[in-house]
């Protein structure tokens, strides 16, 4: 029994190497979730080294070996409770893409890892969970069910974090977190009442490797598949942003300035250069941005617009709520659309009103036009209006899980409403 467990442990150990190696090597480190995954596989091969030092070392009078056996039953101890709120780390930061879990469950988490690492400590010298006896012979503690009740609560942790946000899993993913909780917990219960065999390591490397394979993986192509959509379609829209005839149009605006208003000209000349600078600095803003720095960027815009069209260009500013991000480039590329294709295309021109609020699910975000308008039922007629309007819904939904409205009746205007849920809906 003593090399089946030597066995095991060893095939766990090479395979939770294999895998941290994988998940902390190249840019696939800088993400917490492999991190995370990373911290679990690697606190599983320090409790499988410390399993086969117990298991060699055991029963054996050589004059090293007490050293190595009381080390090995510290390290397999000390392991336990943190790869358990490690795993918690785990599951909220996978959870975080659709939702925030509450504090709450790691500071549990974390308090009963804390309070189990000095426990196990302690026990080097009041025995409370394991001692080493005369022969150099490892021993339950007078506490021993302490250690497995403070591990089991965390597990429960676990399990509740689980089924409390099971709605915003798919039911294989809640399977395969669960299998990380109750295939260890069986051999756990197993290992309990029956010493001398090990299957709490193999049982938690047979969990990792599913969902290794099976959720691990897919997340992280996904992300790298969302990510380069994002890319790409950021740039799409900054290059949108940036189109020949406004930077020529722009510059003749500040040259016709600079002969009738040499002081206006300057103002636009910095107006422009922070148009500029916000397209530029989208490209390296992978987050939602704070609402009032997408408002300055249209600001930036909308003066230039002025500039040139003079009365036919009326620009309304209700901002009634401040404290939310949005992804860069959202409201500019609506503005922009409201101007272009439903104020100029009138020969009197109109207004833009852009508004934001909030109610007790949302914040809102509005851009009106009494423009043109166009109907709904039909597609763009201009092709990069539509990719643009394409572009920035899907970096709604995928940033910020945002949605977003178009209203439009011919000869009367356009409505955009954006939604952006508080939070992402947080769970107490």
């Amino acid at each position: 029994m003593q090399t089946i467990n030597i066995v095991l442990d060893g095939y766990g150990f090479l395979l939770c190497l294999i895998i941290g190696v994988y998940l902390t090597t190249g840019n696939r480190r800088n993400k917490k979730l492999n991190k995370y995954f990373g911290w679990i596989c690697l606190l599983n091969m320090w409790m499988t080294a410390g399993d086969v030092t117990n298991w060699v070392c055991e029963g054996t009078a050589h004059a090293a070996y007490p050293f190595l056996l009381s080390t090995g039953v510290l390290i397999y101890y000390l392991c336990v409770g943190p790869i358990l709120y490690v795993y918690t780390l785990y599951v909220v930061e996978y959870l975080k893409t659709e939702v925030v879990v509450h504090k709450k469950y790691l500071t549990a988490s974390k308090v009963l890892c804390v309070v189990y690492m000095v426990m196990t400590v302690l026990s080097m010298f009041n025995g409370m969970f394991f001692r080493i006896a005369p022969g150099n012979v490892y021993t339950r503690g007078w506490g021993f069910w302490v250690s497995q009740a403070i591990p089991f609560f965390i597990y429960l942790i676990n399990a509740w974090v689980i089924i409390r946000y099971k709605d915003y899993m798919e039911k294989k993913d809640i399977v395969l977190f669960l299998s990380y909780i109750i295939l260890p917990l069986t051999a756990e219960l197993i290992q309990a009442l029956n010493y001398g065999i090990a299957l709490l390591n193999t049982a938690i490397t047979i969990s990792l490797f599913l969902i290794f394979v099976n959720l691990q993986s897919e997340r992280e192509l996904l992300l790298i598949q969302r990510e380069q959509e994002l890319k790409d379609s950021q740039i799409s829209i900054m290059l949108g942003q940036i189109q020949p005839h406004f930077l020529y149009n722009t510059l003749i605006t500040i040259r016709q300035l600079c002969d009738i208003d040499p002081k206006t000209a300057k103002l636009a000349m910095r107006e422009f250069a922070g148009f500029l600078k916000g397209n530029m600095d989208s490209l390296s803003s992978r987050m939602p941005i704070p609402i009032i720095k997408e408002i300055n960027h249209v600001k930036h815009y909308l003066y230039l617009e002025k500039q040139r069209f003079q009365g036919r260009l009326h620009v309304k500013y209700e901002i009634l709520e401040w404290d939310f991000s949005i992804p860069s480039l959202t409201v500019q590329t609506l503005v922009e659309n409201a101007v272009r294709h439903g104020i100029l295309s009138k020969q009197e021109g109109g207004t833009v009103t852009i508004h934001t609020e909030s109610d007790e699910e949302s914040y809102i975000v509005r851009i009106s036009d009494d423009g043109v308008g166009f109907d709904p039922n039909r597609a763009f007629s201009d092709g990069s209006r539509h990719i643009g309007i394409e572009n920035v819904k899907k970096r709604l939904e995928v940033l910020c899980h945002g949605n977003m409205v178009i209203n439009s009746i011919p000869g009367k205007g356009t409505d955009v409403v954006i939604k952006i849920p508080k939070r992402k809906a947080e769970i107490r």
